[in-house]
């Protein structure tokens, strides 16, 4: 087992909130990262040695946002909705695959009245098919020959909350 010793990790975050009027607001925040792994070598096995590194960290996107619009009314009534990004990444630091950038939306409608509420929601509403893991190894014969394989992300779904407050 080997692991990088060294590298660097260099990041930002921003948040916004703008009440337009007491019914309508919106939200967001913008993450930047820059992230280096050094360079590693080990012992792959009895006569060769691996280099890896001297890339960005695995699972460490270069950027990633999300913008809010709520809508709220003294009725009861409300609604969100939500766009969620996130860039490329690395899957692991001991192979070269890749993710690709994806971008979700979200929202919700529904109606409070008193310590009651009910909410009808959608996530991935756009049914985006996005890869939240990677392995990259050979599995299947008869050559075993490397292959990335994913876990992915949860696609479209909808729902109903039922909701009561004490």
């Amino acid at each position: 087992t080997a692991n990088a010793t060294s590298g660097s990790i260099l990041g930002a975050e921003l948040d916004g909130h703008l009440a337009l009027g007491q019914s309508f607001q919106l939200t967001g925040s913008l993450g930047l990262l820059v992230t280096k792994v050094d360079p590693f070598t080990f012992q792959s096995n009895a006569r060769e040695s691996t280099t890896l590194g001297g890339r960005e960290a695995a699972h460490a996107p270069g950027y990633s946002f999300n913008v809010t619009a709520n809508y709220n009314q003294p009725s009861g009534l409300f609604v969100r909705m939500e766009l969620i990004a996130k860039d490329e990444f690395y899957y692991s630091d001991s192979h070269d695959q890749m993710s690709g950038a994806y971008q979700l939306l979200n929202t919700h409608v529904g109606y409070q009245r008193g310590p009651w509420a009910v909410k009808l929601w959608s996530r991935n509403i756009l049914d985006e098919r996005y890869a939240t893991r990677g392995f990259y190894f050979g599995l299947e014969p008869p050559d075993y020959e490397d292959r990335l394989y994913v876990s992915w992300g949860d696609p479209r779904h909808f729902g109903v909350t039922l909701a009561f407050n004490l």
